[in-house]
């Protein structure tokens, strides 16, 4: 909701992207996101990663001229906690490109 808020109050268009690393799955576009941005001028990419998430992201900002990334934080329970340390959020500190991270639902 704060996103679409955003999105709206803005004008902005809005670029949502999967990283995925080379060799895994990638997600594809679900359609059951029209239901939650049918107002909004967007668009689903799929991006291979290249060395790190935050290289793969500031390129792909550079690219499109991003004024601003947005990150939705997806909370682990305890069990994905204990056997997965995520990366990314030490990434996170050498993307250039203005960064909001908001805690998903």
């Amino acid at each position: 909701k704060p996103l679409i808020d955003l999105v709206k109050f803005t004008g902005a268009e809005l670029d949502m992207v999967h990283v995925h690393q080379k060799g895994d799955p990638i997600i594809e576009y679900d359609p059951g996101l029209d239901i939650y941005f049918n107002d909004l001028n967007y668009r689903y990419r799929s991006l291979e990663m290249d060395d790190s998430v935050a290289e793969t992201l500031t390129e792909y900002a550079d690219d499109i001229d991003a004024d601003m990334l947005v990150m939705i934080h997806r909370k682990r329970n305890w069990l994905e906690r204990l056997f997965k340390k995520s990366h990314t959020k030490e990434e996170l500190y050498e993307i250039e490109t203005p960064l909001l991270v908001l805690q998903s639902e």
